[in-house]
């Protein structure tokens, strides 16, 4: 019954996230996150002209090698490029926009009023710590993404079906590891707890509630996974379609992410407030 009971609690969750994305404000934070992310993948497609050619040339050099510099070498490389910069450049500060998200999904679902700035005013104040948390997340998750590719290489030996077991096993543990830390945002945001203290919060959240948070997290993830593994295959989409198609399926990538974020974050932040605030479902 217990299990039946968190089963239909999953899917009212889920229900709730989905009603709120008819709400336009909501979507602002994540909407600038978007527009950082196409800044970015227009500087990188221009790379060559100044005043980026500044930054980018030597830059790119350091993270593909020059041969990547010159077309069609360089759509090979651009979904690697785009990554790494996505995450060291956007990813800071997608703390703020993710946090600012989080306090207006939880507002929403509160029935409490909450502006765009003061989303953003409120997440400015708990910086430090929300930086420090996202900081140990992504070393963490990396760590678990990276390792099991590198200990197993000589194992996976070329071979497609260890290579996709492999990727599937690391796929599965990254998001174990970021269902750990799912509600610190939550518990830092809306309780004032120390990024410490939020880890304890929500390794307890999520002992409680592993079922629902492993999959609020690996079922829109895992779309997002599938298509960042067809992009990654740049070489096999050159060879069916023009050089050119990359940054614009790189652009679409960003926008099922946008999805997916949202959907992640409507999921966690609902369940968080049935947990700790007793705001029923």
């Amino acid at each position: 019954m217990n299990w039946l009971f968190k089963l239909n609690n999953f899917f009212r969750i889920w229900g709730a996230a989905f009603r709120a994305m008819a709400r336009i404000k909501i979507w602002l934070a994540l909407l600038l996150l978007m527009i950082l992310q196409l800044i970015l993948l227009f500087c990188l497609v221009r790379f060559y002209q100044p005043p980026f050619s500044l930054v980018l040339v030597p830059l790119l050099k350091t993270l593909v090698s020059e041969k990547a510099l010159h077309y069609p070498g360089f759509y090979t490389a651009l979904p690697f490029a785009y990554n790494i910069l996505n995450l060291v450049v956007v990813g800071f500060l997608s703390i703020l926009i993710n946090a600012a998200t989080i306090l207006l999904l939880s507002f929403h679902f509160w029935g409490k009023p909450l502006k765009l700035r003061e989303a953003f005013a409120s997440a400015r104040g708990r910086f430090g710590h929300l930086f420090m948390l996202w900081l140990t997340n992504t070393v963490t998750v990396a760590l678990v993404l990276i390792l099991p590719g590198f200990l197993l290489s000589g194992w996976m030996g070329g071979s497609p079906r260890r290579i996709l077991f492999v990727q599937l096993t690391s796929f599965g543990l990254g998001v174990l590891v970021a269902a750990l830390f799912a509600y610190c945002y939550n518990a830092i945001l809306l309780s004032g707890e120390s990024w410490l203290k939020s880890l304890g919060t929500s390794f307890g959240i999520f002992s409680r509630n592993c079922f629902s948070t492993f999959f609020f997290i690996a079922i829109p993830g895992f779309i997002s996974w599938l298509y960042g593994l067809l992009i990654s295959n740049s070489p096999l989409i050159m060879s069916k379609f023009r050089p050119d198609i990359i940054p614009l399926l790189l652009f679409v990538g960003s926008v099922i992410n946008l999805f997916v974020i949202f959907w992640i974050l409507g999921s966690l932040a609902r369940l968080f407030l049935y947990e700790v605030k007793e705001v029923q479902l």
